[in-house]
């Protein structure tokens, strides 16, 4: 697997777990009216963080995902452009 493919890979796994983490965050939320004392409390704070976390997971995932995509589109262009510059050979015999 080249760079390119791992890079991508790499992406779609960090949103996806990002976007676990939210879902996790909400299924803690709504467990949290049946809690009492210190139970809530840990169950704030791991929604909390949860819920940071698998955002910027999620959000950096998205954005690094579109810059690369974006670099990919620039070197294609650079190349076609590179090609369209050069000068065909003159087949003289």
């Amino acid at each position: 697997m080249d760079d390119k493919n791992r890079n991508t890979v790499r992406h779609i796994v960090h949103v996806m777990a990002g976007l676990y983490l939210i879902y996790t965050a909400y299924s803690l939320f709504k467990g949290l009216p049946e809690t009492s004392g210190t139970e809530k409390l840990v169950m704030t704070i791991a929604i909390f963080a949860f819920s940071v976390i698998g955002a910027v997971l999620a959000v950096m995932g998205v954005k690094q995902g579109i810059r690369d995509s974006r670099e990919e589109a620039a070197d294609v262009e650079d190349e076609i452009e590179g090609e369209e510059d050069k000068e065909p050979a003159d087949d003289v015999k």
